[in-house]
């Protein structure tokens, strides 16, 4: 039987034509609804400014050199998860998205790893992940060092590479 979400239980249910930007991949909430829904291009934008925001004291953690047109450590490494129930073209709609907003911010994606990478809920959604890569040198973990890791083969349950 197909039920539609918050039959059985109390999953929280977004008015129509509206989205959550931030919402936690267990169903916290997220940073604020959004409504009417902005196209792909205007949401990505959206939420790459928030992940490269190095002003905001809540969530600016990663020393990104600056979220505009860096001159240096510039490449990162870029995850698409489709949350579970988003398909594999729209997802890679939105890596698309994804790389050419970063290329336009002066960063360079090395990696591109998309899929239901974090699926609790099997909702539809799309979560960005970027990850500054360390420079060539300077750094406990130089930028190579860190692309031969992430390159390597594993052999663990939820990650597919």
């Amino acid at each position: 039987v197909a039920l539609p979400n918050a039959t059985l239980t109390d999953l929280q249910v977004l008015p129509p034509a509206t989205i959550e930007l931030g919402m936690g991949a267990h169903g916290e909430p997220g940073l604020r609804q959004i409504s009417p829904v902005p196209s792909p291009e205007a949401l990505t934008s959206q939420m790459l400014d928030l992940l490269l925001d190095i002003s905001d004291t809540d969530r600016g953690f990663i020393p990104f050199s600056a979220s505009t047109n860096p001159t240096s450590d510039n490449k990162v490494v870029l995850l698409l998860n489709s949350l579970g129930s988003t398909s594999d073209e729209v997802l890679a709609r939105f890596a698309e998205l994804t790389v050419a907003d970063l290329e336009k911010r002066g960063f360079k994606v090395s990696r591109i790893t998309l899929g239901p990478l974090v699926t609790s809920l099997k909702m539809s959604g799309v979560g960005i992940t970027v990850w500054r890569l360390p420079p060539d040198s300077g750094e406990t973990l130089t930028r190579k060092e860190a692309l031969d890791m992430w390159d390597s083969r594993v052999d663990v349950v939820a990650w597919r590479q």
